[in-house]
């Protein structure tokens, strides 16, 4: 008599689990990263900002000393998300605001993010025209020190902003900004030179 076997099947529970982890995108994150955001969730926004830089640097995040993070940082890139993002010291962040870390992202010291900042440092090729969108083409963004990145500004990718520069609210920022410019508009456009003589 030949006996008929049965296909082995995961359990249920693993199942579950896998579609749980997939649909919440923890399949994709760092789990310290998972832990740090859900430990930072109960305290209010503009509060403890040396305390989250704590936190995120426990996450595997490379973030100066004196750096005060005033909320969530929703940080998309998958496993490479804490690896790629480096935050210098005396910086001030607002969130909310996205950081895309499929690509390096440098942020210098003293640079000042507004809320509502979002960095993209993923594109795609253009393909098909029944589907645009080809493969991810990631490219590094740059923010030099003392920067200020003023609310709602997108910074778009391979974009350097330069030292001591600042990009006005609501600003999509598509190529390099020179140092100590103030630019602004979408896409964004050098309105004026500043000064780069240091107040006493």
């Amino acid at each position: 008599m030949i006996e008929k076997t049965m296909p082995q099947r995961e359990p249920v529970r693993n199942r579950v689990l896998t579609a749980l982890a997939e649909e919440l995108g923890v399949t994709s994150v760092p789990w310290r990263l998972v832990v740090a955001q859900t430990c930072l969730r109960g305290i209010p926004e503009d509060m403890a900002g040396r305390w989250r830089a704590l936190v995120y640097r426990r996450a595997g995040i490379q973030i100066g000393p004196r750096t005060l993070i005033r909320g969530i940082l929703r940080l998309r890139g998958g496993r490479d998300a804490v690896r790629n993002l480096t935050i210098g010291s005396d910086c001030l962040i607002y969130p909310p605001g996205s950081i895309d870390c499929c690509a390096p992202v440098r942020v210098g010291n003293n640079v000042t993010f507004g809320p509502h900042v979002t960095i993209v440092t993923g594109t795609h090729e253009l393909v098909d025209p029944c589907h645009r969108a080809g493969a991810l083409v990631p490219k590094p963004v740059v923010i030099e020190d003392g920067a200020w990145l003023c609310l709602g500004v997108i910074i778009l990718p391979g974009v350097t902003v330069g030292k001591g520069a600042v990009v006005a609210a609501g600003s999509v920022v598509t190529r390099d900004v020179p140092p100590h410019t103030l630019v602004g508009g979408s896409p964004a456009r050098v309105i004026r030179s500043l000064e780069t003589e240091v107040r006493v």
